[in-house]
């Protein structure tokens, strides 16, 4: 600070604009700094989440040999393990022949139409929406499949059925020479030959020829066994 003389021999201080100044200058610095620091907390903050969110993406993908059933829906052209597992329960349960079963390049099990018409079937015999597709409640009754013992005569009787009250209608065509031999066993389906072979029953006796066996073909069937 300095003291000036004044004429009248009185003194005053100097020197108060200067430390308002330094104030201010301080005000300042601080400011800066208070904006350098901020600044770099952001730009930390930033590279911090950049560098976790590159460090927890991790592709994957599922290989066809790797997928075990019930662990997706299986639709038309899907191929896999788990498509060969279902396959082989169709199999197991008489809806769907080995012989049948189709494969495509890389060896790999395809669910394609024939495999979706056995699903349907399925879900017909097992009160589920006939769909084909093999969904969740599909599959777990499949792996659970006890099939329901008919008799001739419990229901109406029609190509693409299965059940034991089939395999008692063919043996009755059998037996009265519109099939041939060898008898059938346990539960089969209502194929295109056994169809074939009720027409012709219908057509012997001068009712409609509908190859389907309802409460009047049964009627004649047992008649003629008295």
């Amino acid at each position: 600070m300095l003291l000036h003389l004044n004429s009248d021999d009185s003194y005053i201080l100097a020197g108060h604009r200067s430390h308002s100044s330094h104030r201010s200058h301080s005000s300042h610095r601080s400011h800066s700094s208070h904006r350098s620091g901020s600044s770099h907390y952001s730009h930390y903050s930033h590279y911090s989440s950049s560098t976790t969110t590159r460090s927890t993406y991790v592709p994957t993908t599922t290989s066809p040999a790797n997928y075990t059933l019930g662990s997706r829906s299986l639709t038309l052209n899907v191929y896999g393990a788990d498509v060969k597992a279902l396959v082989e329960l169709l199999i197991k349960h008489h809806y769907f022949m080995k012989e049948s079963t189709q494969t495509n390049y890389l060896g790999y099990v395809v669910y394609d139409k024939q495999v979706q018409d056995a699903v349907r079937l399925f879900q017909s015999d097992a009160g589920l929406t006939p769909d084909g597709i093999a969904g969740s409640q599909t599959i777990t009754r499949l792996k659970t499949w006890v099939p329901k013992i008919y008799d001739l005569g419990d229901r109406l009787l029609k190509k693409g059925m299965r059940g034991s009250d089939v395999t008692q209608l063919k043996n009755i065509l059998i037996d009265k020479g519109f099939l041939e031999k060898p008898f059938a066993k346990g539960s089969i389906v209502f194929d295109a030959s056994l169809e074939s072979a009720l027409k012709a029953f219908q057509n012997s006796i001068g009712i409609d020829a509908s190859g389907i066996l309802d409460a009047q073909t049964l009627y004649f069937l047992k008649k003629q066994d008295d």
